[in-house]
């Protein structure tokens, strides 16, 4: 996969560095999702960036990084996400950069959630606090976003655009997870998360006996993005700080139960296969049988690139090498499930320790 990623480079184009959704021609051919950030972010983090080109390439995400257009705030559409991968490619004054932009930029009526909103913003702050060595960081910024996103779950709007979906990316598990992140020394924050957990749960359904999925007209949607796949990474996060939670530690039973089913219609990692993948691996540690069978099932998807393995964009039209529907997703969550990593490390923050549920 990192071979075909490779042999797909187009350095000499300003409008994007590798194919993928199109939607990066929406001023994201640098973003962590659909850009070159994403990509980049992926093969660092799996260990294959000892190839000719590698920093030409980070060289492209550092100019790209200056003409985002429109500028976006987003940890997955914008300069939080693209600050956090080029302070952890070792680029930190190009980063500091990127994150003055985005502290110029007018958040009011901004998103709450995580994708292009306010909850990865705080997320992606939190990631630059541990990333960048100069440091100087500190936690003011992010907890003032928080403090916003508590209102709101208490009913408070504060000029925030109204959450209208479920799901990690843009519904209010987003929230419970930046809330969760920095409750240590904030209880009130894990009451706010609960909440917020709690409206996602209420779109979940049942469609098979132990299973919980979330409810998309007359399907269901398991993904990353907005379904039961996404709710659960807020879901283990909170239960790590409430461990005696034994109603939600039920939900998250019947949550991972839901994610070991076959049919899943494409690959990627936020609406496809390795989201669910990489939420499996992550929960436990690559023993679940789940784990290897979605793995195998990740076949179905793939196709050839110059004789390389690579997988379409969700809509299977065309090629993708980007992370949040293409290649670069795919061999993030295969590494996390085969190496026992992390594949989740983008969205800020250690993965909580894999504990067995009390609730038999």
């Amino acid at each position: 996969m990192r071979d075909a990623i490779v042999c797909s480079a187009t350095p000499g184009r300003d409008d994007r560095l590798f194919p993928g959704d199109p939607r990066q021609f929406d001023g994201q051919g640098a973003t962590l999702a659909f850009g070159a950030a994403g990509v980049l972010h992926a093969l660092h983090a799996t260990g294959r960036t000892g190839y000719p080109g590698f920093d030409e390439h980070v060289d492209w995400l550092a100019r790209a990084s200056e003409r985002l257009d429109p500028p976006r705030a987003g940890l997955c559409d914008g300069l939080a996400g693209v600050a956090c991968v080029l302070a952890e490619l070792g680029r930190d004054d190009e980063a500091l950069a990127a994150l003055d932009r985005l502290r110029r930029l007018d958040l009011r009526g901004s998103a709450a959630g995580l994708f292009g909103g306010l909850a990865g913003i705080g997320l992606g702050l939190l990631r630059l606090r541990d990333t960048l060595t100069g440091g100087g960081l500190d936690d003011d910024g992010v907890i003032r976003i928080a403090d916003r996103l508590a209102r709101l779950v208490a009913g408070d709007a504060d000029g925030i655009a109204p959450v209208t979906r479920p799901g990690l990316m843009r519904g209010w598990s987003g929230i419970a997870l930046l809330l969760t992140r920095l409750a240590a020394d904030r209880p009130h924050y894990l009451d706010a998360a609960a909440t917020a957990l709690a409206r996602d749960i209420a779109h979940c359904g049942v469609p098979a006996d132990g299973c919980l999925q979330v409810r998309d007209g007359a399907g269901w949607r398991l993904s990353l993005t907005g379904g039961s796949a996404g709710i659960a990474v807020a879901l283990r996060e909170y239960l790590a700080h409430r461990p005696d939670d034994d109603h939600y530690h039920r939900v998250l039973d019947a949550v991972h139960a839901g994610l070991r089913m076959d049919l899943v219609a494409s690959a990627g990692l936020l609406d496809g296969r390795a989201g669910v993948l990489a939420v499996l691996a992550r929960a436990s540690g690559g023993g679940d049988p789940a784990v290897g069978a979605h793995l195998r099932r990740l076949g179905w998807h793939a196709i050839r690139f110059h004789q390389h393995l690579a997988f379409p964009t969700d809509d299977l039209a065309r090629l993708s090498m980007d992370l949040g529907t293409g290649t670069a997703g795919v061999l993030l969550a295969v590494h996390g499930a085969l190496a026992k990593r992390d594949p989740l490390a983008w969205l800020g923050g250690a993965a909580p320790p894999v504990k067995a549920s009390p609730v038999t």
